[in-house]
């Protein structure tokens, strides 16, 4: 399987010279976006040393689904873990690493929670975001601990200068029904502000079937019943010209059923489970002149969830609350020396009655630089360099020191080809669950420490519109790596289980017409994650695949747009996955379809519009987890209209 992917990038490494241009860059590049990753800094998507890939806006819209999860689904190197339909728990995993290695932010701050290091994207909802930046490989030495598999920064739609609005309504399958408000302005030149406003529920009783090796039962999934409530708002404040501020809020409750595992014809569950959280961010920029821009960040974060099992009397009760506080200077010395030297001070702490009370400091300062060596006007190439390192110190845990480097290289002689590559150190802290769950924690955890390379290629050039071909070698090296094993008592409990490796190569293809008519993503993952230490002589499970996850993934999506009709396709391939440690019982492979058809045309000042959107159009029946069946086909429909 190695072989044939590195079969795979040679051949594209060779066809990206074969199709280059002799052209001017301008002309050539496909990846033009502005993204706020890699340094902190803005930097065009295309010289930065490690993958990203942006979701834009128009994207989200035209997609299957109304979450974080829908809209991230079909990611090359991403693995989407989920429990069942929507309202269901789902979890992102990048490049073979576990959710708690994936760190989610939202505005460039952290998301992702210390209690257990998760954000459940399936009931985030995506109706109020502008785009979001996945950035693939360790990078802990700019964000911070748990950025280990890669980063997802959520950026929020701002607000605009003009009056703008939207009223949406949806109904689908096992009754889902959904209302959806938004609206932006400005009162004046200084002031404007956006607020979105969302409630999504449904009975969650879908269709599927269940095997029990003999013979399939089609059955209806019990306690499931979801109620999903969402709100936003931001405020800007321009006061000065080098001067803006802004504020925003999130609030987000959801009340559900948690539907068990299903291992038998029989499907009873009346376990609930309810979130309640809100999110305070507050940011300001200072332009002092045009080599000094000071920025001032902090975020507050409140949640409450309750879950409730009358099967055992059990009502665990978890109250969390998080403060965070980032100064950072922002440097331009150049065109080519330019950087971001920052601080980050945060206080977490929880309250329940399952896991200890317990609070959590932290202290961290970080520098990131990019620094040009050679310009295409003075020499035959073009060398970005990005050092990084940051310090972490975390009261209840110890301290961490991450580095990075990365460089980004372009050949003059062939400007629509670039080659990256970056090597760094990250880090994962154990969760607050890792350590102090009253049940089965393990105070003597250590944080997982790992290691990443990362090299690629990529080429754009024009075939009857913009075309681009990217390929990635990646390899993540961990110690200590943290999994929840089953003890003799039969309580799980987590452990430091040695050496851990996730290798792969990404291979994804993107092409777009030149009126925006037609466009067609298509992208693969080979993925192998071994455990890489025995312990115990003649171990069954050294050099095996970690459980749950694929050794390979391919997806395909294409938009056609034409008059007012746009219509979307996804398909979606997963391998195999191992359910066991000795590798000896797996998880079938599944194909996945969804469509969507967005009918919008103008009537004066408004546009209204209709969606048509399907799951699972040829009604596989599959499992992404062991035990927890997925929905068959569903239906769902949108009307609503916009002001523009």
């Amino acid at each position: 399987m190695r072989d044939y992917g590195l079969l795979v990038f040679i051949a594209l490494f060779f066809s990206s010279f074969l199709f280059s241009e002799e052209s001017d860059s301008a002309n050539t590049y496909r990846f033009d976006d502005v993204v706020v990753m890699g340094i902190r800094s803005e930097i065009l998507q295309e010289k930065l040393s490690s993958s990203v890939f942006v979701i834009s806006s128009a994207r989200i819209e035209s997609n299957v689904g109304m979450s974080l999860s829908s809209a991230v689904n079909g990611t090359s190197g991403m693995f989407l873990k989920s429990y069942g339909g929507i309202g269901s728990l789902q979890t992102i995993s990048l490049r073979g690493m576990s959710a708690e290695n994936t760190l989610i932010l939202i505005d460039g701050m952290r998301f992702s929670s210390f209690q257990n290091g998760l954000r459940d994207v399936g009931i985030f909802s995506s109706s109020n975001i502008e785009r979001i930046e996945i950035l693939k490989g360790g990078s802990s030495a700019i964000y911070g601990a748990d950025a280990v598999g890669g980063v997802v920064n959520i950026i929020t739609k701002r607000t605009s200068d003009n009056f703008q609005g939207m009223v949406s309504s949806s109904l689908g399958s096992y009754g889902f029904a959904s209302y959806g408000v938004n609206m932006s302005t400005n009162i004046n030149s200084e002031f404007s502000f956006r607020a979105n406003a969302r409630k999504e529920s449904g009975e969650g009783n879908y269709k599927f079937y269940f095997d029990d090796g003999e013979k399939k039962t089609i059955m209806r999934r019990n306690g499931g019943d979801y109620s999903l409530s969402f709100f936003d708002g931001r405020i800007d404040l321009d006061a000065k010209e080098n001067f803006s501020s802004f504020i925003s809020m999130n609030i987000e409750h959801a009340q559900r059923g948690v539907p068990n595992s299903v291992s038998s014809t029989t499907d009873l569950s009346k376990t609930r489970l309810n979130d309640n959280n809100v999110r305070t961010h507050f940011g300001l920029e200072w332009k002092q002149n045009e080599t000094f821009s000071t920025q001032f960040n902090s975020s507050f974060h409140y949640g409450e969830e309750t879950y409730d099992n009358p099967f055992i009397s059990a009502r665990d009760n978890y109250f969390n609350r998080n403060g965070i506080i980032e100064p950072s200077l922002k440097f331009f010395f150049s065109p080519y020396f330019s950087g971001t030297l920052g601080s980050e001070l945060s206080r977490s702490w929880i309250q329940s009655n399952r896991v200890k009370n317990i609070v959590r400091e932290q202290q961290s300062i970080f520098l990131s630089l990019e620094n040009t060596l050679s310009t295409f006007s003075n020499a035959p190439i073009e060398a970005i360099l990005f050092p990084s390192i940051r310090y972490d110190n975390f009261s209840d845990v110890g301290n961490a020191v991450s580095s990075k480097i990365g460089i980004n290289i372009g050949i003059s002689r062939l400007p629509g080809i670039r080659f990256r590559s970056s090597y760094g150190s990250s880090f994962h802290v154990p969760t607050f669950n890792d350590l102090y769950w009253l049940d089965g924690g393990n105070p003597n955890l250590k944080p997982e420490h790992s290691t990443s390379f990362d090299c690629g290629i990529i080429s754009s050039f024009d075939i009857l519109g913009n075309c681009s071909l990217e390929a990635n070698y990646f390899v993540i090296n961990t110690r200590d790596r943290i999994l929840w094993k089953p003890q003799s008592n039969g309580i799980w409990s987590p452990k430091n289980i040695g050496k851990v490796c996730s290798e792969g190569i990404e291979l994804e293809g993107m092409w777009e017409t030149l009126e925006d008519k037609f466009s067609l993503t298509v992208n693969s993952t080979i993925n192998t994650v071994k455990k890489m230490n025995r312990d115990f002589p003649n171990d069954a499970t050294y050099g095996k695949q970690l459980v749950y996850l694929p050794l390979q993934t391919f997806n395909v999506a294409a938009t056609i747009s034409e008059y007012a009709i746009t219509f979307s396709l996804q398909h979606s391939w997963t391998s195999y996955r191992y359910v066991t440690e000795m590798n000896d019982r797996f998880l079938p492979q599944y194909n996945v379809t969804n469509a969507s058809l967005l009918y919008q045309f103008d009537a004066g000042t408004v546009q209204p519009f209709f969606k048509i959107e399907t799951t699972n159009f040829f009604n596989t029946s599959y499992n992404v987890l062991p035990l927890y069946p997925m929905p068959l086909r569903e239906f769902h429909f949108t009307l609503g209209i916009k002001k523009l």
